[in-house]
């Protein structure tokens, strides 16, 4: 179920396609977004791989995998909230087509907050109907390396001849399909309008039947399927509310049966923080030190593992309801007794099952143990906090954030006739942010992610001079601090703007030019392209014996090599690789990249009749 030493979630296998199957299409969604962690996700995906291993910086592994994606995949986060990058990629540049910005719909103090994947595979069958699987995966934790202790679920899902959704339970397929109302360019989303209503999930834990898919805020009030419980369990990273108010936790409080259990389980700084007297009628535990700061006993730059899982687990009779997901035991999140309608934009998961299976005593057993001290997590003992004198200015800074991701960001591209090098403009248009930034005397600078000491204090329009074309990118880190605030408490966001370049969008060949800079490696990656069957850790040693040779460059194709064998090798057994090789020839042709005469003279011959896939 939940045992932390069993029941471990491998994420890039999650990912994976089933045997037999190839990933068509994947719709993400997530809080905050690290672009590393999504370039080593494009692995797990593209290649159906696991994610160990060195999947940072610029190779063709990650080149490839992420150009296996074309069109078949979307990322929505709240903007904003990318986290900057310590080193610069050439790579992030192709991820922007795969992500999409949302703004919260609730305002400043809200938050676009699901974390999900939704992946739609089909049968490798030369069959006129091949078959069509599903899987969704409902998560805690958001699209980062962020190392706190998370829950998730996974569902299969396969298609049936009767629809399977209602009025109750539908509003899962109308969140999915609302964040693709806007792109156009995203063909899977017509097969989506058409299946996801005769989705049919299974789930290992539980009635397939009690599933029930639960977006929440906006227009879907809480993200809860709840009836009134004989006892409650909630794992919660997060409870407080504004004033240090409780107010979701006492609502949820008010729907257990008189005496039944309540138990809580939280970080112990949140515990602490809210105090004793507010919790008195709770059972209350927090996530053990020994797990949150285990890294720091053995290694050297470690992190805190700290608790970041959602679950709320109902009991009534002989069923257990389990809500897992995104949502905070929050106001913002849940709601509270004086409203249904929660700020966040949430997405949980509800099942059910007999307390033997899936009951909170089941999970109290696996979390907290016999032992004292030694489970997940500890019988909190309350500490008094220190109260800080500090002016809060997070409500200030939040609302001036909120303003600059809902301004419209607009970054062109106009060639420099003199040097062929781009000089780059920014617009911002809002109605309100520039009045509001000298009225609260905010201070706010607007960088470049691929160069160092390009900062301007933030203005209507900005300008950029000598940008190489690699260089530009629609990632935009800002930085925001009252202007009587110390440097180091300043705010570090990251803005997606769009994107307007002269000529147009060339940058994925000038991207090609800088990998692809010498023959040898040219051919490194044809030749693993010529090796569909090669995984991640063969792609990787590829790029380490080219960066470990002696004068930078291999010969992938020496005398020995049947260049030719391979090419017939693969016509015959794996047509779809020369599809791909052909979509690479004709990048680098695009690109203006000389192909190696030894292969172009083979090529030639293959490549008649090769048809790239829409």
């Amino acid at each position: 179920m939940i045992h932390p030493n069993k029941d471990r979630f491998d994420y890039g296998e999650q990912l994976n396609a089933p045997d037999g199957f190839e990933l068509d299409s994947a719709v993400a969604t997530t809080y905050s977004l690290d672009l590393d962690a999504l370039l080593a996700v494009s692995v797990a995906l593209g290649f159906k791989d696991t994610l160990e291993g060195d999947l940072t910086g610029e190779k063709l592994l990650l080149l490839e995998s992420i150009e296996s994606l074309k069109g078949k995949l979307k990322v929505f986060y709240q903007k904003g909230k990318i986290k900057l990058p310590t080193e610069y990629n050439y790579l992030f540049t192709l991820l922007e087509p795969y992500v999409s910005p949302v703004v919260p719909v609730g305002g400043e103090f809200s938050s676009f907050h699901p974390k999900l994947w939704l992946l739609r595979y089909v049968q490798i069958s030369k069959s006129k109907r091949p078959e069509i699987r599903y899987k969704l995966i409902v998560l805690t934790r958001n699209l980062t390396f962020d190392r706190s202790w998370d829950l998730a679920a996974s569902l299969d899902g396969v298609l049936v001849d009767d629809i399977q959704v209602d009025d109750k339970n539908s509003n899962w397929i109308d969140f999915i399909l609302s964040l693709l109302k806007d792109d156009n360019h995203f063909k899977p989303t017509k097969r989506f309008k058409k299946e996801l209503p005769y989705i049919k999930w299974k789930i290992a834990y539980g009635r397939d039947d009690s599933i029930k898919l639960l977006p929440g805020g906006g227009i879907y009030n809480r993200p809860l399927f709840l009836k009134r419980a004989d006892s409650l369990m909630i794992i919660s990273p997060f409870i407080k509310d504004a004033g240090n108010q409780v107010n979701a936790l006492k609502w949820l409080s008010s729907q257990v049966a008189d005496g039944g259990a309540k138990i809580l389980l939280s970080r112990a700084e949140e515990l602490n923080a809210i105090g004793k007297e507010k919790l008195n009628e709770w059972k209350c535990y927090s996530i053990n030190p020994e797990v949150v700061e285990g890294e720091e006993k053995i290694e050297e730059g470690y992190e805190l593992h700290n608790l970041h899982a959602k679950l709320l687990v109902t009991q009534r009779g002989a069923i257990t309801d389990w809500h897992l997901g995104s949502a905070n035991v929050t106001s913002a999140a849940l709601g509270d007794v004086n409203s249904s309608q929660p700020r966040n934009t949430e997405f949980m998961l509800r099942f059910s099952a007999s307390p033997e299976k899936i009951g909170y005593e089941k999970l109290m057993e696996q979390l907290v143990g016999e032992e004292e001290g030694r489970g997940v997590f500890v019988e909190h003992i309350f500490e008094d906090i220190i109260e800080s004198d500090d002016v809060d200015n997070s409500a200030k800074l939040r609302s001036t954030i909120f303003e600059l991701i809902n301004a419209s960001w607009l970054l062109k591209g106009a060639i420099q006739e003199e040097n062929a090098k781009y000089t780059l403009t920014l617009d911002i248009h809002s109605k309100t942010l520039f009045q509001k930034l000298q009225d609260e005397s905010i201070y706010v600078e607007v960088d470049q992610l691929a160069i160092a000491g390009a900062k301007q204090e933030l203005s209507t329009q900005m300008q950029w001079n000598d940008m190489e074309l690699t260089q530009i990118s629609a990632f935009l880190p800002v930085s925001i601090r009252l202007r009587d605030m110390d440097i180091d408490d300043t705010v570090n966001i990251l803005i997606q703007a769009d994107i307007e370049i002269e000529g147009g969008d060339i940058r994925n060949q000038g991207i090609l030019r800088k990998m692809l800079d010498s023959k040898d490696k040219i051919l490194s990656y044809i030749h693993m392209l010529l090796n569909p069957e090669a995984d991640k850790n063969e792609w990787l040693e590829s790029h380490t014996r080219e960066v470990s040779s002696n004068n930078g460059e291999i010969d992938i194709f020496d005398r020995n090599t049947p260049l030719f064998e391979q090419l017939m090798l693969t016509a015959a057994r794996h047509k779809d690789a020369l599809v791909r090789l052909e979509g690479l020839i004709q990048s680098l042709e695009k690109s203006d990249i000389e192909i190696p005469e030894e292969f172009n003279a083979l090529w030639k011959h293959f490549r008649v009749g090769v048809k790239l896939n829409d």
